[in-house]
C-alpha cells in the first residue's frame, strides 16, 4: 500500500481527524442527514451529523485552502433548516488531501 494512502487511515482515527466520531456511541452520529428545505433544492444532504455538529469532508490536492463554496455548502445547510428540526451545536469541515 502507498505510504500516503497508509498515513490517511492512520490520520483517520485520530482525535486530529474523524477518530472521535467513529468512538461515538449509537444514535449521536447520523450520515447523510437531510432537512426540512433539503427537497426543495434537489434533495441536498450533509456528510453527516456527529455529536450535534455538521461536519462536511472536502477531498483536494490542496486542503490547506477551502474556497468559497467550500463554506457556502454547509452553511446552505443550515439555511435549509430554518427552524431548527436538526440540532447543531456547530459546523466542521474535515480536509482531506488527494492525489492529482
Amino acid at each position: 500500500m502507498r505510504p500516503q494512502i497508509v498515513h490517511q487511515v492512520q490520520l483517520a482515527g485520530t482525535e486530529q481527524g474523524l477518530g472521535w466520531a467513529a468512538r461515538l456511541p449509537a444514535g449521536q452520529c447520523f450520515c447523510a442527514p437531510t432537512f426540512c428545505g433539503s427537497s426543495d433544492v434537489g434533495g441536498a444532504d450533509a456528510d453527516f451529523i456527529a455529536a450535534g455538529n455538521l461536519i462536511d469532508c472536502k477531498a483536494t490536492i490542496c486542503p490547506e485552502r477551502i474556497g468559497a463554496d467550500g463554506i457556502h455548502q454547509p452553511a446552505g445547510y443550515l439555511l435549509l433548516d430554518p427552524r431548527a428540526h436538526v440540532p447543531l451545536g456547530g459546523t466542521g469541515l474535515e480536509k482531506r488531501r488527494r492525489s492529482s
